[in-house]
């Protein structure tokens, strides 16, 4: 009966840091976080098969000690599955893919929605740990100056990081239209 009720405690405990990590992490906007709240759900289900096993032993008998290798079982294919989950992520940040569609869109419509940008191309977009990096050229009317063409990028670039943050790492690159 001990080692069921430490069972028990235990599910509820990493339960407990498992929504106190994940609110932690979202609120940082780190994946290292949210990865560890996702160890702490592991945790409790690994605790949850052990509770069933030790449970079916003492409640149904003997019989029942295939309790505890099923609920392993299933036990291991959720914690594959939460791998899974959390490394393709975190292969995608390695491999600096672009930032999700969504976001993609928001930026596009910062960009067309400033009345000098004619015409932008290159928008290249990834995540560097938690901090969006944006790079893009965009066309100007070929007879303002210089000192305007550089308070456009500055007006583009504070638009962006009002959306997404001051961290948020900016190229702008401006060409005559």
């Amino acid at each position: 009966m001990i080692a069921f009720w430490a069972a028990i405690v235990s599910i509820l405990f990493k339960e407990v840091l498992y929504h106190y990590t994940i609110r932690v992490g979202k609120q940082i906007n780190s994946d290292a976080v949210i990865a560890n709240g996702w160890h702490h759900r592991t945790d409790a289900f690994s605790s949850m098969g052990t509770a069933l096993g030790i449970a079916g032993a003492i409640f149904l008998g003997e019989n029942w000690r295939i309790l505890d290798p099923i609920a392993g079982l299933i036990v291991s294919i959720f914690i594959l599955k939460v791998a899974i989950d959390i490394i393709l992520p975190s292969v995608k940040e390695l491999l600096e893919s672009s930032l999700p569609q969504d976001i993609v869109e928001e930026i596009e419509e910062i960009l067309t929605n400033h009345t000098d940008v004619q015409v932008y191309h290159h928008l290249r977009t990834r995540k560097i740990g938690s901090v969006y990096a944006i790079d893009v050229h965009i066309k100007l009317n070929r007879n303002i100056t210089f000192v305007r063409s550089h308070d456009i990028s500055t007006e583009i670039e504070i638009s962006l990081k009002n959306r997404f943050g001051k961290e948020t790492q900016i190229i702008i690159h401006t060409e005559p239209l």
